[in-house]
């Protein structure tokens, strides 16, 4: 194993030499690493995987996907276009949120599923570690959300994954419906004062006609032409009532230029605030989904954890490395030092 005492020297011919030596040692306590694999593995409970595969859409509102007119310049309008990473990852945290979590705890009733103690220090904790360790949602290459269930139960992980996804639904529906409601609430104060507004324009542009102010433009134009004729005539009673009535009508057409431009300008306002409103009333009905189901889960026929065959595996070749790497370190530091220490 050593060319000298002093200077020792581990090459290939030193590795064959150092596992003839200890052979029957490292054989014994491989084949015990085995066993206790072998034990462990058996042991260990199986769990069946169950995925879903969701794309998120563009689009998850009613009145955006069907009440709004879709151009080539906002394809994220588009009710069947699939949505990209912004959506990827709007889903994602959707899917990852307090309310999927507890709604899927809730519905399979977690904490007696994975058999922890309600009452025990910290089990909210461990429940929440088991979720995360048996729910895995992540985003893929092609941008899809993939939701992966482990469970000892084959039915249930198919069941988990699958109400994951709906869950989510559901709470992007929730979120857009708490919004469109307290927006609707806003927009019919806000429309009941418009209202009110431009009853008083109407109003205000009443009274003007009331006085005779109905379009000034086009009455200045008729009168110009009577004065005319009245000229030809020389009927100056009919000149100086044509006077009077141009000048009535002068004064008032400032207000009424006025007012009907506003009654325009409010009409328009009102109308676009009109279709923003039924588009909100429209999002508080609506059952669009947030996702294209691409894959949905089924109980799996095999289970995918434990791989026992790996485990023995992996456990036989880690318990034959470390038993070579103590016994090497017994050869190489322990007994020289011993032998050192005995000569003196």
């Amino acid at each position: 194993m050593n060319n000298t005492p002093n200077h020792p020297r581990f090459d290939l011919i030193n590795i064959v030499y150092f596992l003839i030596r200890w052979w029957k040692k490292i054989m014994l306590v491989t084949l015990c690493g085995a066993g206790i694999s072998v034990v462990v593995a058996l042991l260990l409970p199986p769990k069946f995987m169950a995925q879903a595969v969701v794309f998120p859409s563009s689009n998850g509102s009613f009145a955006g996907a069907y009440l709004s007119e879709v151009t080539s310049k906002d394809k994220a309008q588009d009710p069947l276009a699939f949505g990209e990473e912004e959506h990827a990852e709007q889903l994602l945290q959707i899917l990852q949120s307090d309310f999927v979590r507890g709604s899927v705890i809730r519905k399979f009733k977690l904490m007696e599923h994975y058999e922890i103690n309600p009452t025990s220090k910290g089990a909210e904790l461990k429940l929440a570690n088991q979720y995360e360790s048996n729910i895995k949602v992540k985003r893929n290459q092609y941008s899809a959300i993939e939701v992966t269930v482990l469970d000892k139960n084959p039915q249930y992980a198919a069941d988990i994954a699958n109400a994951v996804v709906a869950f989510a639904d559901t709470a992007k529906r929730e979120m857009l419906r708490s919004y469109s409601t307290r927006a609707l609430s806003d927009m019919e104060s806000y429309l009941a004062e418009k209202e009110a507004y431009i009853q008083v324009v109407k109003d205000s542009l009443n009274a003007l006609g009331e006085k005779g102010i109905i379009s000034p433009d086009e009455q200045v134009k008729g009168l110009m032409e009577q004065a005319a004729i009245a000229a030809s005539h020389n009927d100056q009673r009919t000149l100086n009532y044509i006077d009077t009535r141009i000048k009535s009508i002068g004064a008032l057409s400032g207000d009424y230029f006025r007012y009907n431009r506003l009654m325009v300008e409010e009409a328009q306002k009102m109308a676009d605030l009109r279709k923003k409103y039924e588009q909100a009333k429209a999002n508080t009905k609506s059952e669009i989904a947030a996702s294209f189901e691409v894959n949905r889960a089924y109980p799996p026929g095999d289970r995918a954890f434990p791989v026992r065959w790996l485990i023995v595996v992996a456990a036989t070749i880690a318990t034959f490395v470390t038993t070579c790497l103590v016994l090497l370190i017994y050869e190489q530091l322990y007994l020289p030092v011993k032998q050192q220490l005995g000569h003196n």
